[in-house]
């Protein structure tokens, strides 16, 4: 009788240990919805990231802002329509120490994938710019009236699949 109990109690481990499954954790290194990288040049010297004024961003239609810190941000997409605007504020000081606003508007005009990635993970989008995606001077000037700062811009590439590559390069 004893040597039944022992059986049974090993042939309970045995399935409890064969039932159990895989936990469903997406790994944090798994590639998830991209965000558009964009990297700031100083406008004289190309190969020179540019930092300088102090940089606030807001998408057009959520005034809440992020501001930059370094020479790069990364600007997420709406999914839930295919055209994101963002405006970039740029302060600096002028020759006799006043505060300069400026502003400029990124708009990005895009075709959305959506793409399965695992049980655990769930989908990823991914983006492809189409051509008339730009970067416009903001409509209305600010109060110093000052109109853009952005000397020029350079897509790197149209396809927003990784965080890792730039996206776009900006020259002030």
């Amino acid at each position: 009788m004893k040597k039944t109990g022992l059986y049974c109690g090993m042939l309970w481990i045995l399935l409890g240990i064969a039932g159990c499954e895989k936990d469903d954790i997406c790994p944090e290194t798994t590639p998830t919805t991209p965000s558009v990288f964009i990297r700031f040049f100083d406008r004289l010297d190309p190969t020179r990231p540019n930092s300088e004024g102090t940089l606030k961003y807001y998408e057009s239609e959520n005034e809440k802002t992020v501001t930059r810190s370094g020479s790069e941000i990364k600007l997420p997409l709406r999914l839930d329509r295919q055209q994101t605007v963002w405006v970039l504020e740029l302060t600096t000081l002028d020759n006799a120490g006043a505060e300069v606003v400026r502003r400029d508007t990124l708009s990005f005009k895009y075709e959305l994938e959506t793409l399965y990635v695992s049980k655990a993970c769930g989908y990823k989008n991914i983006f492809t710019l189409v051509d008339n995606s730009t970067v416009e001077e903001n409509p209305q000037l600010n109060h110093n009236g000052v109109g853009n700062w952005i000397n020029r811009y350079q897509i790197m590439t149209t396809n927003i699949t990784t965080e890792a590559d730039e996206h776009i390069k900006i020259y002030y």
